[in-house]
């Protein structure tokens, strides 16, 4: 379940700040994930992880909010 996060971490971990193109494709697999991992109840998961990727994905729209706000992120990734 942690390699989900792997890619995303290295690439926020660079000294050079990542590129709005960047980041919204990693928002986007990272919700993708979390959102099997809540769906899916099949996995056998327990529910405490259940619950941390339901708080992820509400902190990922949360800053999908904020991206609709900012007419440049808008432009950017248009």
């Amino acid at each position: 379940m942690l390699q989900i996060f792997e890619e995303p971490t290295k690439l926020f971990s660079q000294s050079q700040v990542p590129l709005i193109a960047d980041v919204l494709p990693m928002l986007d697999s990272i919700e993708q994930s979390m959102t099997l991992v809540c769906d899916d109840e099949d996995m056998e998961l327990p529910n405490v992880v259940r619950v941390a990727a339901q708080a992820v994905l509400l902190l990922i729209d949360k800053y999908y909010c904020l991206m609709k706000d900012c007419e440049l992120y808008t432009i950017a990734i248009g």
